[in-house]
């Protein structure tokens, strides 16, 4: 591979890959040449890192006694606001079912509001009443079901985000 190839090579790897390439190169024993190890660094600053990111990359650049330049830092909270997600939405199937009991919820309170309307109209308040009362009781727990689901989803995406925070920062 050519260095043009590798610095290209560089370009679509993770940062991660990246100090994986500059520790092998780190090594003495691997046949990277250095400016190609130079190759690794420059592309390394030329990326935003966060404040994890960037200790594990001043500390192998210590090792490799390459003159450090500062590193462009990015807080988690921006490094949050900026991610882009590129995985697959989880949980789509819980999402649907969650949206459609509360949509099935409100659709049978409307329900009971025009039954009650059209009973009232005929001279049959108990009936109304009874209509309004039972489609609110009915309609009631799957809307907080639907809530439910959604609370729990934002707990484990809460959860995940958390975990893998916390396995970046080692």
């Amino acid at each position: 591979m050519n260095k043009s190839e590798f610095v290209q090579s560089l370009k679509v790897k993770s940062v991660n890959a990246l100090f994986e390439l500059l520790k092998f190169g780190n090594t003495g024993s691997s046949q990277i040449a250095q400016d190609y190890v130079l190759e690794i660094i420059s592309e390394l600053k030329s990326r935003e890192l966060s404040k994890a990111e960037s200790i594990v990359f001043e500390n192998l650049a210590e090792k490799t006694l390459i003159e450090k330049t500062p590193v462009s830092v990015v807080t988690d909270s921006q490094e949050k606001l900026t991610e882009k997600t590129s995985e697959y939405s989880r949980y789509t199937a819980l999402k649907t079912i969650s949206g459609l009991l509360s949509i099935l919820g409100y659709i049978l309170i409307v329900v009971g509001f025009v039954s009650m309307f059209y009973f009232f109209n005929n001279n049959k308040t108990f009936i109304g009443i009874a209509a309004i009362i039972s489609s609110i009781i009915i309609s009631l727990p799957m809307i907080v079901f639907s809530g439910l689901v959604t609370v729990f989803i934002d707990i484990e995406q809460n959860t995940r985000k958390t975990n893998e925070a916390l396995n970046n920062s080692k």
